[in-house]
Parts: C-alpha cells; sequence; structure tokens
C-alpha cells in the first residue's frame, strides 16, 4: 500500500490505552483521514492533554481507524503514549522523514539518500547530472551487465579514445583510461605450455654467439643454445636466469692460435665432478650438452675434437 501524506487532516478520538486509533471525525476546518484512502499508510501527530506522539500508521475505512504501526518520536521516551480522555490526532510529516535542502541547496546526508529507498525504475539517465556519478560513489558489486542496457557502455564512457580496429582489444593503462591494443589472432595451431602437443615440422632454436672475455657468463632468458670462440684462457661462469628444466648446447671453438683452457663456475656439474680439458688444436670445435637440474646445478657433458 501506498504511503499518502494530506493537508489539513485532523480528527478526534476517544481511544485510550496504546493501541489502534478509532477515529471520531474530524475537526472543524479539516478534513477526516478518509483523504489518505482506504489501507494506505500515513504519518500522524497525536496530542492529549500534554502528550504527544508521532508516527506512522495505516489507515482503514473499516471501522475508521488508524493503526500506530511504528512510533517515531514521543513524550514518553519514543514509546506509544497511554491515551485517556478525548485526543486531537492529525496528519503531519515528521522532521526524521523530510527532506531537505542545506546551506547550498543541496540534499547531503547519507541517512537520507541510500540504496534500498531509490526504486530502480525511478533513476534515469535523464535525472542525473553528467558529473554526479563518480566511481567513488559507485560499489562495484552493485554494476552487473542485467543492469546495463546494451548500448549504454561505449568508448567515450570508458575513456577511451577512438573505436579502434578489427581484432583489438582494450588494455588498462592503470591511470583509470583504457587504450586499444592489437591482440594475435586465435590460431588453432598455437603452441601452448601446459598442454601435451604433437609438433608436425620442424622446430628449432638459434644459437646465439656469447661475448669472448675474460669471464663468460651466458643469460639462460637469450637461447637455449650459445657459441664462443676462445681468444685466451677464460671461465664459464655461472649462467643468470637459470630456469630448472633448460636444456641446450654451447659450441665452443679454439681461435686461429689454439691451446685456449675454459674453467667453469661452480654450477658447472660434469661426470665424475671432474671438468673436461678442451680440445687445444686450432679452430677446433668441442661441443658442451647441458640440462638445468636446479638453481645451483647444471649437469653436462663435453664432445670432443669435431671437424
Amino acid at each position: 500500500m501506498a504511503l499518502i501524506v494530506k493537508d489539513r487532516i485532523k480528527e478526534t478520538t476517544s481511544t485510550t490505552g496504546t493501541g489502534t486509533l478509532t477515529l471520531a471525525g474530524a475537526t472543524t476546518g479539516f478534513q477526516t483521514f478518509a483523504a489518505i484512502g482506504d489501507a494506505n499508510y500515513t504519518y500522524y501527530a497525536i496530542l492529549n492533554g500534554s502528550n504527544w506522539e508521532v508516527g506512522y500508521g495505516q489507515y482503514l475505512t473499516s471501522g475508521t481507524t488508524l493503526s500506530r504501526t511504528t512510533i517515531l518520536e514521543s513524550s514518553n521516551a519514543g514509546s506509544a503514549i497511554t491515551l485517556s480522555g478525548v485526543s486531537d490526532v492529525f496528519c503531519t510529516y515528521p522532521a526524521e522523514k523530510a527532506v531537505i535542502l542545506n546551506t547550498s541547496n543541496q540534499i547531503n546526508d547519507a541517512d537520507v539518500v541510500i540504496t534500498a529507498s531509490i526504486l530502480n525504475a525511478n533513476v534515469t539517465a535523464a535525472k542525473l547530472a553528467s558529473d554526479s556519478v563518480t566511481t567513488v560513489k559507485i560499489l562495484d558489486a552493485n554494476v552487473t551487465t542485467a543492469k546495463m542496457a546494451d548500448d549504454s557502455v561505449n568508448a567515450t564512457k570508458l575513456n577511451v579514445t577512438g573505436d579502434g580496429t578489427s581484432g583489438q582489444a582494450l588494455t588498462s593503462d592503470a591511470d583509470g583510461s583504457m587504450t586499444w591494443t592489437t591482440v594475435q589472432a586465435y590460431d588453432a595451431d598455437t603452441a601452448k605450455t601446459d598442454v601435451v602437443q604433437t609438433f608436425t615440422t620442424a622446430q628449432r632454436g638459434a644459437i646465439t654467439a656469447l661475448v669472448d672475455d675474460v669471464t663468460i657468463t651466458p643469460d639462460m632468458d637469450d637461447t637455449n643454445n650459445f657459441s664462443v670462440t676462445l681468444g685466451g684462457n677464460r671461465t664459464l661462469a655461472n649462467p643468470t636466469n637459470i630456469t630448472v628444466g633448460q636444456v641446450g648446447s654451447i659450441f665452443v671453438t679454439q681461435d686461429g692460435t689454439g691451446s685456449r683452457t675454459l674453467a667453469y663456475g661452480s654450477y658447472w656439474d660434469f661426470i665424475a665432478a671432474t671438468a673436461p680439458v678442451l680440445t687445444t688444436t686450432a679452430s677446433a670445435v668441442d661441443r658442451i650438452d647441458y640440462v638445468v637440474r636446479t638453481a645451483t646445478s647444471i649437469q653436462a657433458v663435453v664432445t670432443l675434437a669435431y671437424s
């Protein structure tokens, strides 16, 4: 039933106690509670001598009664007053239920505007100022696809420049805006890292040349396979960016002088804990094959004297 408030409604009642009021008719110059309408609710005030009560109740035509459903304020510490004799009862507009403007002519009170008090159908775009809805005022849980019209979300409202092109997706710029970004098109033959796959054509990895220096430090993020030509006695240091399970080869070539030696960092682990002695012939090629077993252990074998 509706909540109705009307002007100049005032009746008397001879009801006693704290129960529902039986109305006795309008005071001269006022109308009866019938103006509220049968079964509707209204705000009322009762005056009984020096005692008073403000509340919320339902008017019923049958019996011309007004219930005292909720007591808002009273001279009895907020409880129903006990009536005796004849009382006046009239329609009122309680202060605590009033919507009023502040000194800046704004409605601004957490107790006045609450989400539970707003019907969805009553909030339309035409009733909202363009700058009145901000992300701070919207709870994430309250924004669902069911509440958004199909055509209500567009690039402008997402703070995006332009409409993008076919195949692009929106990515965050980490500053509240978004940018169109080209993404890789779907391909059923795209390799994945977390499923078993069978390759039906050749797969190959590049051989990356290491910088020849007194200390040679491979970066395992660069590639799996490396090559280096020794221009002097060198040390193959512990690699950077080691990942367990990585495998590959390092092709070691003597320069035109030959007799170059290669020492190894502590992570390199050879058979019987014995580092190999490279072929010393000028321009000779040896190959070190490796498997990264742990973050500090690279098991390796050396094959010598390739042509």
